[in-house]
């Protein structure tokens, strides 16, 4: 079994790419080019790429691309004595897209609102964490090439509960 982190990495990711496809019928990738979800006649369009983790920059044939990634994992001791530990977890999502300079921005922050409502749906993540919560949201275009690009990065702080002997399962 793998860490809470990656659980919740990987969890975020389904729910986000169950998301895309049910609201705009795309097709994500995972970095293999692998369909993370089916189409219902079998094909596969390549029109994202999900990545859990992103170490190099994207190109321009990567793009669209949603990003999930953790960063700082802040752990306390929760109570004295029953050796419980509270995760405050930073959680990120960055969507990354190109397009005509005049609505990228706007076509990126709409999108990021709707993620966050799909994550506040589930804030739980099926009871996996305590909480999932938008801490913070940062929109931006970059205009130098061809096409703009707009990426938006949302910050979700995300709490979650272990024993202190197992980071394996949240309790």
């Amino acid at each position: 079994m793998s860490h809470v982190r990656q659980q919740i990495r990987d969890y975020a990711a389904t729910l986000l790419v169950k998301f895309i496809y049910d609201r705009f019928g795309i097709v994500i990738q995972d970095r293999f080019n692998i369909g993370v979800s089916p189409r219902v006649d079998g094909t596969l369009l390549s029109t994202g790429t999900l990545y859990k983790f992103r170490r190099y920059a994207l190109d321009d044939a990567q793009l669209p691309a949603l990003l999930v990634y953790t960063t700082n994992d802040i752990t306390n001791l929760a109570t004295m004595g029953n050796r419980k530990l509270s995760h405050s977890l930073e959680l990120r999502v960055d969507v990354i897209n190109k397009g005509s300079s005049l609505n990228i921005f706007e076509n990126i922050e709409q999108f990021c609102a709707e993620l966050n409502g799909a994550i506040e749906a589930d804030y739980s993540f099926n009871g996996l964490v305590k909480s999932c919560v938008l801490t913070q949201s940062d929109f931006s275009v970059d205009t130098t090439g061809e096409k703009a690009i707009g990426t938006g990065k949302m910050i979700f702080d995300v709490n979650y509960m272990t024993s202190i002997n197992n980071c394996q399962v949240s309790i």
